[in-house]
């Protein structure tokens, strides 16, 4: 299952989850209820059973829930998290 996380802005994000099912389930990845193309920024990557979204480089405005519907022939199961990405500490110098 897909498990929450904190990371600080900058930070390379992996998400990952494991899906198994006869016939091979179809798996797709959600960011507030968008679909997330593979791209750049967001890698989506499959060996055998565990699929993976990588972030390259993790931003606030990446931070909300994320889910994963898996459907085959025989049904549909979804996973959820929510990943939380916290920007840099404010630094004041005199």
């Amino acid at each position: 299952r897909l498990q929450s996380s904190s990371v600080t802005q900058g930070s390379q994000v992996r998400l990952d989850i494991r899906v198994t099912g006869i016939p091979a389930p179809v798996v797709k990845f959600y960011r507030e209820g968008a679909e997330i193309q593979s791209s750049a920024d967001f890698r989506i990557l499959q060996e055998g059973d565990l699929y993976s979204l990588l972030i390259a480089e993790a931003f606030p405005e990446d931070s909300g829930p994320y889910s994963v519907p898996a459907t085959n022939s025989s049904g549909r199961a979804t996973s959820t998290a929510e990943l939380l990405v916290q920007g840099e500490d404010l630094q004041l110098s005199s």
